[in-house]
């Protein structure tokens, strides 16, 4: 039974080890933008495997950028 327990545990401890920003934080747009192009970015380094680093590391103050958005939806909606 034991083994049962830790796993619910240890993903609640996680959950509440690191600070979560908050809507009101990081805007809707920032969001957007991180949502788009992560999985290109992680298609990018299946293909280029250069850098890699255990842990992504995201921007401290993360902005919008609609280049971006329109770029990344409009790629993932061809590859979909």
């Amino acid at each position: 039974m034991p083994s049962l327990c830790s796993p619910p545990r240890a993903a609640y401890v996680e959950s509440t080890a690191r600070l979560r920003a908050a809507i009101s934080d990081v805007g809707v747009g920032a969001r957007l933008t991180l949502a788009l192009t992560a999985p290109l970015r992680y298609l990018w380094k299946t293909v280029a495997p250069f850098d890699l680093t255990p842990l992504d590391s995201l921007a401290l103050a993360p902005r919008a950028d609609i280049t971006l958005i329109v770029f990344a939806a409009a790629v993932l909606i061809t590859i979909s």
